[in-house]
């Protein structure tokens, strides 16, 4: 899909080194939610999908990173990693989608 429709390897790592449309950079995903942890159980929300988005469960943000990363529910949940930083979830997310791993939303809801 993301390789092209040439045999010139120089194209290839050009069309692959592009970004892909939907997932936001890495360095986006870090300027917004650097030094921020995602489950803190002293905030009245204590989930945070980014500084603007909070929530007090965890199927709360879940079901937020899910929609932006066009996955289910499911899926955030095997991708989130093993931290609690943000930036690090994001990361997570962003590159597990990138990579296509794991089944897109297709006219299913999230739950």
């Amino acid at each position: 899909m993301n390789l092209g429709d040439t045999n010139d390897l120089g194209q290839i790592y050009r069309n692959l080194s592009r970004p892909i449309e939907g997932v936001r950079t890495e360095t986006e995903t870090e300027n917004t939610t650097s030094g921020i942890l995602f489950y803190d159980p002293r905030r009245a929300a204590k989930y945070w999908v980014s500084p603007e988005s909070r929530c007090r469960t965890l199927a709360e943000a879940v079901v937020i990173l899910a929609k932006q990363y066009e996955q289910t529910p499911d899926w955030v949940i095997a991708h989130l990693g093993e931290t609690n930083e943000l930036v690090e979830i994001h990361r997570n997310l962003a590159r597990s989608a990138a990579t296509g791993t794991g089944k897109k939303l297709s006219g299913e809801s999230a739950r």
